[in-house]
């Protein structure tokens, strides 16, 4: 499985993330440690998260999900997000425009 690595501005300071699947259910962790601040914050923007491409909302516990709340809403400013491995796909059908 893969994994985000994730650096910016958190409520002031500068902070670097990385976000794994542990048994499913997606961790943010800061210098390898679980901080439950940084989680519950995590949990209640998945519950929010913006639509990619406008209408599509991944399942609650991707990467896909994770890249969006990181790139979009966690941070005050993103300064520089990385993958590893692969964060799936979106769904889509040739010539169709959803």
């Amino acid at each position: 499985m893969g994994k985000i690595i994730a650096s910016g501005i958190y409520c002031g300071d500068r902070i670097t993330v990385e976000v794994v699947v542990e048994d499913g259910t997606l961790l943010i962790l800061m210098d390898e440690e679980e901080v439950p601040d940084l989680q519950k914050r995590f949990d209640e923007l998945i519950k929010v998260q913006p639509a990619i491409g406008g209408t599509y909302f991944p399942n609650e516990n991707s990467l896909l999900t994770a890249y969006n709340v990181l790139q979009h809403t966690f941070f005050d400013t993103l300064e520089e997000i990385t993958v590893e491995g692969d964060l799936g796909e979106i769904p889509h059908e040739d010539g169709v425009i959803y």
